[in-house]
């Protein structure tokens, strides 16, 4: 556990406790809200898509082909390494090249190589309502939280991290915990500084990821942003044995 907050009676927003933890440190179970955050990209292009697309699902390696056999006419977005998905990807991870994908009446099937996999755990530890966050929903998600579940005994924010082996030394990426900080501020009350932890974020971009990394100049412009780039409230709901995500301010009855 990276970090636990308990702010005392009456003095902040958020009166619970909140955790922040990435995935492989958290309980064995998990009970009430938890947040998933993957900065580089996962996080920005669900938020992105649960506000464009007619259905979104999430999936890991273990779903995708039930997701696809289900929704034969779905779009597939996201990355993969595994080489018999290769081809069939109509969209890459690249948070540009979602936003400028036209996707409305479309279903959407989005694969990554950590948050997805973050958000399937989640679930199977009993969490919810499990949240999709990033800076481009960051105030919107935080007043909902607050609104919806400021009497939660608890809120755990995860960090997703990075799982792939070029990751292997130092799975805990910073950009994802400074992203889950942020929101533990605005929670507290707290008037978090967007562009030092943007700046701080690419100076561990730098150090943790291999200079062979591909995002772009136009990825980090949208991710990066200081205000709601898309206000959504992403929200997981298992629907015929997949993860949906819907819009909670939209489907409140979804957010239970």
């Amino acid at each position: 556990m990276l970090a636990q907050e308990t702010p005392k009676s009456g003095e902040f927003t958020y009166q619970g406790t909140i955790d922040i933890a990435y995935p492989w440190d958290l309980p064995e179970k998990l009970t009430g809200p938890a947040v998933m955050f993957d900065v580089i990209s996962a996080s920005q292009n669900i938020n992105r898509l649960a506000i464009s697309a007619k259905r979104l699902y999430v999936v890991t390696r273990d779903t995708v082909r039930a997701a696809l056999n289900r929704f034969p006419d779905a779009a597939l977005f996201g990355e993969s390494p595994d080489p018999d998905l290769s081809g069939k990807f109509t969209c890459s991870n690249h948070p540009a090249e979602v936003a400028a994908a036209d996707v409305s009446g479309k279903t959407v099937v989005i694969l990554t190589n950590n948050g997805t996999y973050t958000l399937s755990e989640l679930w199977s530890k009993g969490a919810g309502p499990i949240v999709v966050g990033n800076y481009s929903n960051l105030r919107t998600l935080s007043e909902w939280l607050v609104t919806n579940h400021g009497r939660a005994e608890r809120i755990t924010l995860v960090p997703s991290g990075g799982r792939e082996p070029v990751f292997a030394g130092d799975p805990n990426l910073m950009e994802d915990q400074l992203c889950a900080e942020t929101v533990r501020d605005l929670l507290l009350g707290n008037d978090p500084d967007l562009p030092a932890v943007f700046a701080k974020s690419m100076e561990f971009y730098r150090i943790q990821y291999p200079p062979t990394d591909a995002t772009t100049p136009e990825d980090f412009a949208l991710i990066f942003t200081p205000d709601d780039l898309y206000p959504v409230v992403p929200v997981l709901r298992v629907e015929d044995g997949l993860l949906r995500v819907y819009d909670a301010l939209r489907e409140p009855a979804s957010a239970s």
